[in-house]
């Protein structure tokens, strides 16, 4: 679900780019961006150098798109190196277009603005993308120290640090009345409010989304450290890390009133309020509460966690410092890495991991969602030697060359082990070890080269029960007993088309018959191998920047696949239609890259798409011809 609405949120802002238009340099073209700007019309990009440009600048009803080259090059480097600053004159941008000609403004530090209102970015009538901002030191006598947004519709916020703002009244950070903003990955940092809503306040708006943020030291001196919310239906927070936000009076991390809050996979941790430490909600507020923790939030009068004047109120499948009723709430240490330096990843053994709701959809792991923000997913080497990867049939043995899978058990024991293998010529027995994580070996099993079939699964029963316990690392490591003298001497270990996990899918345990207990899989060596001859993997899905961007006639697309995947890279153009396929079809791990040619192709901006398994991305690249 997570994916498929950030996939989403792409293709409708890149709806929202120039079809096509003239480049306005600055300061070559003119020497200022409110010049610049001035001189664009509908399709412009306003393209603005490094330096710092004292300014207060104004857009207004062109569909135009402002900023660093940050927008065309990817390089963040251009974000802190192109300097907006507002001297206090008034909002550093300010934005009033019609719903029907929206606009970018992308890549800049907005700082030192000061304004009755929208000190940073002042926003009414608009449908503008502001992403990929640092937005700081700014200030306001009423709201919205960082950003005002009024009347603010089918707009995106995302990839934005907003950090160090001060309001006089409410919304120190962000402050969104009548709006309907989308919120995604922004940092929201150290603002301040002289009354309510320390980070964001929302008031009298619709359907708010804010997924994948953090948002942390904060302060009101009203309601609401983190986040204040009023008279607003549908709000859905998912997936944010809300901690040591604090508050003077109600609701350290989130006060709610007369309205519809929906919170699934947050962190709450380490806010402070008078009534209300993690969540405050009025007697009007419907509350829900999903696969979340809320863990040492402190209140100096009541509830330290969450105080509740409503029924309407549902807790679910969440791990609630002092107990909660409700279907699979827990109350135990989540064990976090780190949260005094604000990483509030879990550990391993934490009860949240794989705790929340068994119908919710599954971890990027594989496994049963877990509680809180962030899933568990422990970092393994993962190492191949490249001359042993067969292009579309998996892998096969050279000397030396171990197959290993890390598992962590669910339950205490493990009686066979299920793999697929394929035979080619005689390339010997296929042995197979269960080891601690160390290396140790608890058992091990041999299977005659005679008695594997040519194309099958294999069922290696161990010696005897082995036991385990549950939640500690161990291994699952497969290799043969001689080594493969060519690609037509081998085994293939291929991966099954209906599991997550090549090669090894089943662990098999007494009783139940299936332990699904995979968190990912690795290769290792038994001989030493030339820092030439491996490739480390990449730990996660990458899809990189093209290069060339922005490019004429054929640009680079690189991407990376912690594990074998279907792939998909599509290309589409600004109205979201389908351009080209350029790949589609089984890819094994490592790093790989695509060329597109776009020689028939007419300029403008286009997004290329890629899907592996449950793993969507976007990503925008202009053609120049």
């Amino acid at each position: 679900m997570k994916r498929t609405y950030v996939l989403i949120m792409v293709i409708i802002a890149g709806m929202w780019l120039p079809v096509s238009g003239t480049i306005i340099n600055v300061p070559d073209d003119y020497l200022t961006i409110q010049e610049g700007i001035d001189a664009s019309t509908n399709g412009d990009t306003v393209l603005v150098q490094p330096g710092t440009y004292v300014e207060n600048v104004v857009s207004d009803g062109n569909n135009i798109a402002i900023g660093s080259l940050f927008l065309t090059t990817g390089d963040t480097s251009y974000i802190s190196s192109t300097i907006i600053d507002g001297n206090s004159a008034g909002p550093v941008f300010s934005s009033n277009h019609d719903y029907i000609s929206p606009a970018i403004f992308a890549g800049f530090t907005v700082q030192n603005g000061s304004a009755f209102s929208g000190g940073g970015i002042y926003c009414q009538n608009s449908s503008i993308e502001i992403y990929s901002n640092i937005i700081k030191n700014n200030v306001c006598e009423y709201n919205g120290g960082g950003i005002y947004g009024e009347d603010y519709y089918y707009s995106n916020i995302y990839d934005n640090v907003i950090i160090d703002n001060h309001a006089g009244y409410r919304g120190g950070g962000a402050y969104f009345i009548d709006s309907m903003p989308i919120i995604t990955n922004n940092r929201i940092c150290d603002n301040v409010s002289d009354g309510d809503g320390g980070g964001v306040y929302f008031w009298d708006s619709h359907q708010s989304d804010m997924h994948e943020n953090y948002i942390s030291g904060n302060y009101a001196t009203g309601d609401g450290g983190g986040i204040f919310i009023k008279n607003t239906m549908d709000v859905h927070l998912n997936l944010c890390v809300i901690a040591d936000n604090s508050c003077l009076e109600n609701g350290g991390g989130i006060a709610v009133w007369d309205s519809r809050l929906e919170l699934t996979n947050c962190t709450l941790s380490r806010n402070l309020g008078e009534t209300g430490g993690g969540i405050f909600c009025d007697g009007a507020t419907d509350l829900n509460l999903l696969n979340s923790i809320l863990w040492s939030d402190s209140a100096t009068v009541d509830g330290n966690e969450i105080f509740q004047e409503t029924n309407n109120f549902f807790v679910d499948y969440c791990d609630v410092q002092g107990g909660m009723a409700g279907h699979g709430n827990i109350d135990a240490d989540p064990m976090f890495v780190d949260p005094e330096n604000g990483d509030f990843h879990l550990q391993q053994g934490s009860p949240c991991i794989d705790a929340g709701d068994p119908s919710s959809p599954y971890d990027p792991d594989g496994t049963f969602v877990d509680m809180g923000a962030y899933y568990y997913g422990p970092e393994i080497p993962e190492i191949i030697d490249q001359s042993q990867m067969i292009a579309t049939e998996g892998f096969w043995f050279d000397e030396g060359v171990v197959r290993w899978q890390q598992f962590f058990p669910t339950l205490d024991n493990i009686s066979a082990v299920e793999i697929f293998i394929r035979r080619e010529g005689s390339p010997g027995d296929v042995i197979v070890q269960i080891t601690t994580d160390s290396g140790e070996i608890l058992s091990e099993s041999t299977v005659d080269e005679n008695g594997i079939p040519g194309n099958d699964w294999i069922m290696f029963n161990l010696p005897e029960t082995i036991d385990l316990v549950p939640g500690e690392p161990y291994r699952i490591v497969v290799t043969s007993s001689q080594p493969s003298p060519s690609p037509d001497e081998r085994y293939r270990w291929s991966g099954n088309h209906d599991s997550d996990y090549p090669g090894i899918t089943d662990v098999y345990d007494e009783e139940p018959f299936y332990d699904y207990a995979f968190i990912t899989y690795g290769y290792d060596y038994r001989l030493d191998i030339e820092d030439t001859d491996i490739e480390i993997l990449p730990t996660d899905f990458i899809l990189s920047q093209n290069y060339p961007n922005p490019f004429n006639a054929s640009t680079l697309i690189e991407y990376g696949l912690p594990n074998s995947s279907d792939v998909t890279i599509e290309i589409f153009d600004i109205l979201g239609r389908k351009v080209e396929t350029l790949i589609q079809g089984e890819q094994q791990a490592g790093y790989h890259q695509v060329t597109w040619d776009a020689s028939e192709i007419s300029s403008g901006m286009y997004f290329y798409r890629i899907q592996a398994g449950k793993y969507v991305e976007t990503k925008k690249m202009l053609l120049l011809k």
